[in-house]
């Protein structure tokens, strides 16, 4: 199974519009300033192995929770909301790409990791498709990796 860029971008952009409301622009990834960044991935495993993983920093967590959850202007939502919706942006994600490798799959729970300077990494995983992205002034990145089979 092939995944590309483009297949990545038509799943986060149909996930940010329809739940979050945004358009997306490809860009830069995020820069690690030492900041707290959030990351949350999900893993596929049977016929096609690897995982799918968003990263952001906290500030983009923060926003994406308040337009998912409808937070007005000056709300802020918890840390606890904040970890849910990125994982339930991740699990989402995963959903579709596990969709697209169209093999015998299962898609576990979401992970969440916050902190400073994470490196998330699947053992045994190749990096397939890292791309950067911008919404609603916001960034993140997304990642793709495959394990051999």
């Amino acid at each position: 199974m092939n995944i590309d860029s483009d297949g990545v971008h038509q799943i986060v952009e149909e996930i940010w519009q329809s739940m979050l409301g945004l358009d997306i622009e490809p860009a830069d990834l995020p820069v690690d300033d030492g900041g707290r960044e959030i990351c949350a991935a999900v893993q596929i495993t049977g016929g096609w192995q690897g995982a799918f993983i968003i990263e952001c920093p906290e500030a983009s967590a923060v926003a994406f929770t308040s337009a998912m959850l409808g937070y007005e202007e000056g709300e802020e939502p918890s840390e606890g909301e904040v970890h849910d919706v990125v994982g339930e942006l991740a699990n989402m994600a995963g959903g579709n790409l596990k969709a697209i490798v169209g093999e015998e799959s299962r898609l576990s729970l979401p992970t969440v990791a916050a902190g400073s300077g994470l490196d998330l990494n699947v053992l045994g995983a190749t990096e397939v498709v890292r791309v950067g992205y911008t919404a609603g002034g916001s960034t993140f990145g997304v990642v793709v990796v495959a394990r051999s089979a």
